[in-house]
């Protein structure tokens, strides 16, 4: 329960709250996500004045488990590719079951090409062997052996990738899962295990034992190894012509990853060269949904470059995406509120605080669970100082409301937040002249706790300056360069 998210443990309770039934299973998770750590004779203290302590506890904690296993299980459904994978080899389960042999063969032949795609090899295997079996009862003596030659020879590949490419995976998963819920207790012996990593000799092996590197470079701030580690990525999928014919998810990801690194290490003119590479890639390939979340990236790419002066007036990115809306509820839902919220950020900062407010109802489209991310809290922010700059005081006070009670149910209101928020509910920011001083309390409120959004704080510098948001958008970057980026 400490590992989930705030967005997870909201997710749940609104999954569990659906069954009355499951009533209790709310109760005891409000009482155990009270403690700081697992107590269980304190916890059955407090139950004895509930309903709980009347049932069989340990029944009803397995129950509990189960309940946030499913709801973990689902929320990732939307995200993680191998966990859709998984859901969809259950459904051909499910036909074979119900007697829908052709059909199950059919989704099993779609789930070998997604699996392959994404060297999900445990899922490849599997299905390759499910849907031989399927169709050997329906086959002579002779075709079934030929066919079980085949598929003989595909499991021995197919094996021999799953050993090691598992293998990376787990070992770099468990890392990264440990580092991002604070455990700090992981040995030093297992970080240099991975950086003394052989490298394999499989490109694809390759290319996943560099993301791992870049990942934990990245995570411990050290960008430097990261952009070295990134290099040797861009050269394997450039060197080998395979890369950009069969691993198409593998060659984008590279791409975007090693766009982030050169962000982070402020190397522009590089990421122009590359932004026009993986450009001329899309033009040639056309990869539907790879894409477009490939063309999302690059959009943001070319917005940051122009934001800090360093785009040549002439650049046009020849890829657009002129209705971002209509892949709301498509798989790229996370990707399409990142590039709503950059939109918004983009906007802010050229002070068009119009085009601003006219994509404003957008974010109402989306799912809850993509609206409780990390930045929506930002894009909130932002759209109440629009509302304020347009003078548009009547519908500022409605959105501060909406915007504290959202943030609220869905514990987002911390931080810098509600001293924002009441600073537009001071009388003298509505006076026909507005003292200075009320910017410079804000502006050092939000300094002593260490607040660090760089659109907000451009904002106060620009109300206290005279200087144009932009101005000072350049001016913390560039005091900045030394700081972990945040995620382009």
């Amino acid at each position: 329960m400490k590992s989930m998210t705030k967005s997870e443990k909201r997710s749940f309770k609104l999954q569990v709250a659906k069954y009355k039934n499951n009533s209790l299973s709310i109760e005891l998770f409000d009482l155990l996500n009270q403690q700081s750590s697992y107590d269980e004779a304190k916890l059955l203290k407090k139950l004895k004045a509930t309903t709980l302590v009347k049932k069989n506890f340990k029944v009803h904690k397995k129950h509990l488990y189960d309940a946030i296993m499913k709801s973990l299980r689902s929320s990732k459904v939307g995200t993680d590719t191998e966990i859709k994978l998984r859901q969809e080899f259950d459904y051909c389960v499910i036909l074979r079951d119900k007697g829908f042999i052709d059909e199950a063969i059919q989704s099993l032949d779609k789930l070998i090409g997604k699996a392959k795609k994404n060297d999900s090899y445990a899922i490849w295997a599997e299905a390759a062997l499910w849907k031989s079996g399927l169709v050997f009862n329906k086959m002579d003596k002779k075709s079934i052996e030929e066919s079980l030659e085949a598929l003989n020879e595909q499991l021995l590949a197919v094996d021999a990738l799953r050993i090691q490419g598992d293998l990376n995976q787990f070992f770099i998963k468990g890392i990264h899962a440990m580092k991002k819920h604070g455990k700090d207790s992981v040995p030093q012996e297992i970080f240099q295990a991975l950086l003394d990593y052989p490298e394999p000799s499989l490109p694809i092996l390759k290319y996943k034992l560099y993301m791992v590197k870049i990942q934990y470079f990245f995570a411990q701030n050290q960008l430097e190894e990261s952009y070295q580690i990134s290099k040797k990525s861009i050269k394997l999928v450039h060197d080998i012509a395979a890369f950009q014919e069969t691993n198409k998810i593998a060659y984008c990801s590279v791409m975007a990853t090693h766009l982030k690194i050169l962000r982070g290490t402020h190397r522009y003119q590089e990421m122009l060269e590359l932004i026009e590479l993986w450009s001329a890639f899309l033009k040639k390939e056309g990869l539907g949904l790879l894409a477009t979340r490939s063309i999302f990236v690059l959009k943001r790419a070319v917005r940051y470059l122009e934001l800090l002066g360093v785009l040549p007036q002439d650049f046009v990115l020849e890829h657009t995406v002129e209705d971002i809306s209509q892949y709301i509820n498509s798989e790229l839902q996370g990707e399409v509120y990142t590039e709503w919220y950059d939109q918004i950020k983009y906007n802010f900062v050229k002070e068009d605080y119009k085009a601003l407010l006219s994509i404003n109802d957008l974010k109402d489209s989306f799912p809850l669970e993509v609206q409780v991310l990390n930045y929506t809290t930002t894009a909130r922010l932002l759209i109440i100082i629009a509302y304020f700059e347009l003078d548009q005081t009547n519908i500022l006070s409605h959105f501060i409301d909406t915007t504290k009670y959202f943030l609220k149910q869905n514990e987002l209101y911390e931080g810098g937040t509600p001293i924002i928020l009441n600073f537009f509910n001071t009388k003298e920011l509505y006076e026909l002249k507005v003292p200075q001083a009320i910017f410079e309390k804000l502006q050092k409120e939000l300094l002593e706790i260490g607040y660090k959004e760089d659109v907000i704080l451009s904002w106060l510098d620009h109300k206290l300056t005279g200087k144009s948001i932009l101005s000072c958008y350049r001016t913390t970057v560039l005091e900045n360069k030394n700081k972990r980026p945040n995620s382009i």
